[in-house]
């Protein structure tokens, strides 16, 4: 995974650098968690000409229905996804989820 924070070093040069770094680790690690082109990749994917739709990662406690959808691309005669913001249009419309084509977002 990409780290997020590119002056770490700097950050760390001076002052209270054990805490410095805590501190770079925390948001480091919710930055990563936060990252929707990331998550949008998790939640949508590609998978031995399957496409598999969920994550048990993103399911609130306690729902209703658990797991993953799971369609057969050979049978699949289109797929359109939706979704709503920058992350999930990059994540999920660069083409390399459904087969290498490549829709532009409206």
């Amino acid at each position: 995974m990409e780290t997020r924070i590119l002056n770490r070093d700097m950050l760390l040069a001076t002052g209270n650098i054990p805490g410095r770094n805590a501190v770079l680790e925390i948001l480091e690690s919710g930055l990563q968690a936060s990252d929707t082109y990331i998550n949008a990749r998790r939640l949508i994917r590609k998978k031995k000409g399957m496409l598999v739709v969920g994550n048990r990662d993103f399911e609130p406690a306690g729902t209703s229905k658990s797991g993953n959808e799971v369609f057969d691309l050979s049978e699949a005669g289109g797929i359109y996804v939706f979704g709503a913001g920058k992350g999930f249009q990059n994540g999920i419309s660069s083409g390399n989820v459904a087969g290498g084509k490549k829709h532009v977002p409206v």
